[in-house]
């Protein structure tokens, strides 16, 4: 920046005048200013980083909780302990508490089971890890292209953040424009009116 600002001020020292009170051809104005880009930029990418974790739970997290909940807590309390003690009960020559029920609760109590069942949970878990990070990559993915493609005037657009920075930087440039054409129009009028008065 500061390499770009010197040569316009080399090419062009009418700009230099526009920026006496920052000027951006000096190192300390330039970094400034560089530091004001980075700064808009973390801003953006914290506030688009909320805006995902908002959005990651979605609208109706709270009515898929039991579902999420059915799909962890109820696989671990259901393969390892409740599926196998239900099943020997539900035999139809067990209706009572007999030595089959007991077997049955000794063998889901042991060890060979735990290990079967750690291993299943272990399969199921990383099916859904899986699931969930692939359709959250998506989503993120989908938000970022989105953002990427979005209106310059989008809060959480990096290119939006960076056209209102150089609009900032070229704020004097634009204020003696408006002035030469507020000049040019009241000489216009001028004109017209001296051309009627003619």
């Amino acid at each position: 920046m500061q390499a770009a600002f010197a040569q316009i001020q080399q090419l062009h020292p009418e700009v230099g005048a526009l920026y006496q009170d920052r000027k951006l051809w000096e190192s300390m104005h330039a970094d400034l200013a560089a530091m004001d880009l980075r700064r808009r930029f973390d801003v953006t990418v914290e506030r688009q980083r909320q805006a995902i974790m908002q959005r990651a739970g979605g609208r109706f997290a709270f009515v898929f909780a039991p579902i999420r909940w059915l799909l962890t807590i109820g696989a671990v309390l259901w393969f390892p302990l409740l599926q196998p003690v239900s099943e020997a009960l539900l035999q139809p020559t067990v209706w009572t508490f007999s030595k089959e029920t007991l077997l049955v609760v000794v063998k889901t109590l042991s060890v060979a089971h735990f290990l079967e069942c750690t291993t299943f949970l272990l399969l199921w878990f990383l099916i859904l890890w899986v699931l969930l990070r692939w359709g959250m990559q998506r989503r993120v993915g989908r938000l970022i292209e989105r953002w990427k493609q979005s209106d310059p005037e989008d809060e959480l657009s990096l290119a939006g953040q960076t056209v209102e920075w150089i609009d900032e930087l070229l704020e004097p440039v634009h204020r003696r424009r408006d002035r030469i054409s507020a000049v040019i129009k009241q000489a216009e009028e001028l004109r017209q009116q001296l051309s009627h008065c003619a």
